[in-house]
């Protein structure tokens, strides 16, 4: 029942969702790499959280400068390393190194609040800071430590607007991706509905794949006697073109769209089924 051509099909279909994304996946990397989306994405982040004159003076702090290469910025900052920075950027400005004896904890702690009390008064990092120290966060240790969690709560938001931003280029690389092997859904399926050596390579191509490679399209395409991807030598966009053909393009690009990890746990999940449900028939003649 469960070795069946239609389980076969959503096997093949899932197992080249799976490659596809993987090729969107490697593309989107490149350019995220390419453009240096992270390190900007965390820059407007640390802007929207402290405020730009504060982001700017916590980037030029020794602790986060060196930890990327001249003249780029990183694209990942530990929230206690941030914290730890911008403790430091006030207490600077407010003149604490000039101060001697300020030895114990609840001395350094007066010195802070009073270098916070002297910050500019529109400064977001201020607002913060005090509303810190009127929730009891009267230390240097115990600021730093609310400091840092405030940090992870609003840089789980910058995250959200990094994913979200990565899924529209995604999308457009999806797109490209699928047009142009001609990725088309309701083609690849009839034609592994259809063709039972492409279904059955197709399948152990599939289930020997134990972990995501992108080596495994390459493999598969030179394994399958005929690919369900591509265009045939005759095929003219302007003629041959059809609403069918753009409706499997759109669920190909919507598929491919939910990432790699998604389609490849599903074809695991699926495979592991298939392969108990061949076992108990068997077993049962």
């Amino acid at each position: 029942m469960l070795d069946g051509p239609i389980i076969d099909v959503a096997i093949g279909l899932i197992f080249f969702y799976t490659l596809l994304s993987l090729v969107c996946s490697s593309i989107q990397e490149l350019v995220a790499g390419l453009f240096g989306l992270r390190s900007k994405n965390l820059e407007k982040g640390l802007e929207s959280l402290l405020g730009e004159c504060a982001a700017k003076e916590l980037y030029l702090h020794p602790l986060v400068r060196n930890l990327s290469k001249e003249g780029k910025l990183p694209s990942y900052l530990r929230s206690a390393t941030v914290a730890a920075a911008l403790i430091d950027v006030v207490r600077s400005a407010g003149g604490d190194d000039s101060v001697e004896g300020a030895d114990s904890p609840r001395s350094a702690s007066d010195e802070l609040a009073h270098a916070v009390e002297r910050m500019d008064r529109d400064s977001r990092l201020r607002r913060v800071l005090l509303a810190f120290y009127r929730e009891g966060e009267d230390t240097t240790d115990a600021l730093e430590k609310r400091l840092a969690s405030w940090l992870d709560e609003g840089m789980g938001r910058v995250s959200g607007w990094y994913k979200r931003r990565v899924q529209y280029i995604v999308l457009v690389i999806a797109t490209g991706v699928t047009v142009g092997v001609n990725a088309d859904s309701i083609r690849m399926a009839e034609l592994l509905w259809h063709d039972d050596a492409l279904r059955a390579t197709a399948v152990e191509t599939a289930m020997k794949h134990d972990s995501a490679d992108g080596r495994a399209l390459e493999e598969t395409l030179r394994a399958l006697g005929t690919s369900p991807l591509g265009y045939s030598d005759s095929f003219c966009l302007w003629t041959d073109f059809k609403l069918r053909m753009a409706l499997g393009w759109l669920l190909t690009i919507a598929a491919i769209s939910l990432g790699a990890p998604f389609w490849f746990d599903l074809l695991s999940k699926v495979a592991r089924l298939r392969s108990s449900g061949t076992r108990d028939a068997e077993d049962e003649r």
